[in-house]
């Protein structure tokens, strides 16, 4: 038991150092999978009396969880989104907003925007 609590006392004292999104993304879906598949392993309990199936839901969920957050981490959510104004010809700066697409999208510009330029 002291081992335990030394072992403990040397963890806890370490420098704590900050995590990149893509790690804490992936160990908090990890995380989340870990704790659905126990909520689902121990929901099967009462009908098999199997402690079992509460550590195959674990696992299973554990594995699932991780995958996912490798997916997010994988698939690049937060990629810069293209610059919404553009330069014509020297003319000065236009809006070009985005529309949405699909059979309720509009057809003409939501907004003309033009600016002057003055030249010296």
């Amino acid at each position: 038991m002291r081992k335990f609590l030394l072992a403990l006392v040397l963890i806890s004292s370490l420098e704590a150092n900050a995590m990149s999104k893509d790690g804490r993304t992936f160990l908090t879906m990890g995380g989340y999978g870990l704790v659905g598949g126990t909520v689902l392993g121990l929901a099967q309990y009462p009908f098999t009396h199997n402690t079992k199936n509460i550590f195959v839901g674990t696992s299973i969920g554990l594995y699932l969880g991780l995958a996912l957050g490798a997916f997010y981490v994988l698939n690049d959510y937060d990629a810069p989104k293209p610059e919404p104004y553009s330069l014509n010809d020297g003319e000065g700066m236009q809006a070009t907003p985005t529309r949405a697409s699909g059979p309720y999208s509009l057809q003409a510009p939501l907004v003309q925007a033009e600016t002057a330029v003055l030249r010296f």
